[in-house]
């Protein structure tokens, strides 16, 4: 078995290794060639889910790992490639949540593995996002807060649901400190009377909302952070 491992991971350095050299001797752009080694990585990464799924072979769940770890590492130089174009490596971070969230959807694959690779799946749509705003100039910073914050509070629901003695503060305590921290600092920075009078409305309107929704549910975490947030503003 740890030849075989070995073997599916030379397997797939040597995939990458040669899509990389055969696109830089064509002269492609290195961004160019990053795709390429993307199309490798996906195609890695449903090999590895294939195997995952065949009967009769022992050790084959360790195999699995092994070929997708290698898909992951080949995603990860595919990014390296698009250093220098922000829009590609959007693009590049886009088309691996994309992947890696369907291969959540296999079946056979255990609720931990799924909860894994669903909270995977975000973190590099979100970064995609991210890159986006980024290469159009955004500046505004709750563009870059709130889907975070999003994110972080879909994962705290779906961990409190799995474990329901689960504390408030940590299920929703980081999804609540990125939504609100990042804006009440501007906010206090900026002065009591000095500019952004929208930003201060919609975020008391925003904390008010958050301290009756705690109050329904009767979470602790919504209310003092909420609470702590209306006293400031």
């Amino acid at each position: 078995q740890a030849w075989r491992v070995w073997g599916w991971l030379v397997a797939g350095a040597a995939a990458l290794a040669t899509t990389a050299a055969s696109g830089l001797a064509a002269d492609l752009r290195p961004r160019a060639v990053g795709f390429h080694l993307l199309a490798v990585a996906v195609a890695w990464l449903a090999f590895g889910a294939w195997l995952r799924r065949r009967r009769g072979a022992a050790g084959r769940e360790t195999e699995a790992s092994a070929v997708e770890v290698g898909a992951h590492v080949g995603a990860l130089v595919a990014l390296l490639f698009t250093v220098g174009s922000i829009g590609h490596a959007a693009t590049v971070c886009t088309v691996w949540g994309v992947a890696v969230g369907l291969r959540a959807l296999v079946p056979g694959t255990s609720r931990p593995a799924r909860a894994a690779l669903a909270a995977g799946a975000a973190a590099w749509e979100l970064l995609a996002w991210w890159l986006l705003l980024a290469d159009r100039g955004v500046t505004q910073i709750e563009a870059y807060t709130l889907p975070l914050a999003g994110v972080a509070l879909l994962a705290g629901w779906a961990a409190l649901r799995a474990r329901p003695d689960l504390r408030s503060w940590v299920a929703y305590g980081p999804a609540l400190c990125a939504a609100f921290l990042p804006s009440l600092a501007i906010v206090l920075v900026s002065g009591a009377t000095v500019g952004f009078p929208w930003r201060r409305l919609l975020l008391g309107a925003g904390a008010l909302l958050v301290v009756i929704a705690g109050s329904v549910r009767r979470r602790q975490a919504p209310v003092v952070v909420g609470g702590l947030v209306l006293a400031f503003v």
